[in-house]
């Protein structure tokens, strides 16, 4: 395969891959909050915590979709490092938030760690809407 103007692409080696910053983030207001939060998109690992969460191995929703969002919003939120501000141990507690401030951040979640289900701005997500669990 060549590329477009003729030379053979570049091929990366293993650290080009694990070095590259594939992982986005955005920053969102959140009024109801009094500011704003840095959303993450998932890496695998965490989509596959998110889809442990919510699914069972089945396939069958383990918990109310309605817990989607504040899942999403544990596993995606992050401080300026990277690091994530909430554990899965919170996410009852994120339950008890705005619905309107939890969904915005979860939409930002799905639209950063599903963009192939960007378009329907859903969260909840099943492992069934994106081919990696």
């Amino acid at each position: 395969m060549t590329a477009r103007n003729g030379s053979a692409p570049r091929l990366l080696s293993r650290d080009d891959i694990l070095a590259a910053p594939d992982i986005v983030r955005e920053t969102v207001e959140v009024p109801e909050w009094g500011g704003s939060v840095i959303v993450q998109g998932m890496d695998v690992a965490r989509r596959v915590v998110y889809s442990e969460y919510m699914f069972s191995a089945d396939g069958e929703r383990k918990r109310p979709s309605l817990m989607g969002d504040p899942a999403l919003v544990a596993l995606c939120v992050v401080d300026e490092a990277g690091v994530p501000l909430f554990t899965l141990s919170q996410i009852e507690e994120l339950a008890q938030k705005s619905p309107i401030a939890v969904r915005r951040v979860a939409e930002v979640a799905v639209r950063l760690s599903y963009p192939e289900s960007a378009p329907k701005a859903q969260s909840g997500v099943s492992p069934s809407d994106s081919p990696v669990t």
